[in-house]
Parts: structure tokens; sequence; C-alpha cells
């Protein structure tokens, strides 16, 4: 696939794909809202979806986050088992980590 953004230093691409891949990734929206908001067409964002493969990012990451509620929720069991009475302090700490995806 040839680049039409001809006009676009390297850099600037460089730039505009680490910003697509921020949009994807860390903020998790939609390749054609991602693409909107940089201002490249569907197919270019399509393209840098798969050139940087995206998907595994983005699947590593939730894998991550299903881990670190897991290992949250372990904790905190063990301590309102062993450690009752200051179970809700520690509820209170890893109230995000609790919450069901």
């Amino acid at each position: 696939m040839t680049n039409k953004n001809n006009n676009l230093s390297p850099g600037d691409r460089d730039r505009l794909q680490a910003r697509f891949a921020s949009l994807v990734v860390e903020q998790g929206l939609a390749q054609k809202e991602a693409a909107a908001l940089c201002g490249i067409s569907r197919k270019t964002a399509c393209f840098w979806y798969k050139e940087m493969k995206l998907a595994d990012r983005i699947r590593k990451k939730k894998e991550g986050a299903r881990r670190d509620r897991d290992s949250a929720n372990g904790l905190v069991m063990f301590i309102k088992k062993k450690y009752p009475q200051d179970y809700p302090l520690v509820e209170n700490r890893f109230r995000e980590y609790l919450q069901p995806y």
C-alpha cells in the first residue's frame, strides 16, 4: 500500500501514528472514531491498525487488567479472612479493581 500522505514528513507521520495508537489502545476508541480525530482516512486507519498490531496490544492490555483484578481480589479475600478488622480499609483502596468488567 502506498502512503498517500506524501505531504507528511516521516516524523509527523510517526507522531500521527502514535496518536492514533494511543486513541485506540489507551482510550479504547474505535478505529473509525480515532481516524476522524486524527484526520486520516478509515483505510489508512485500518492499514495502521494491522501494521502496528494494535489488536494484540489491546488484548494484552485487557489480559493485564484481568490479572490485576484477579490479584487484587485474591489479596482482598486473604485480608478479609486473616485480618477482618482491616477489610473496610482494603476494600476502599482496591474498589476499582474489584468491579467486574
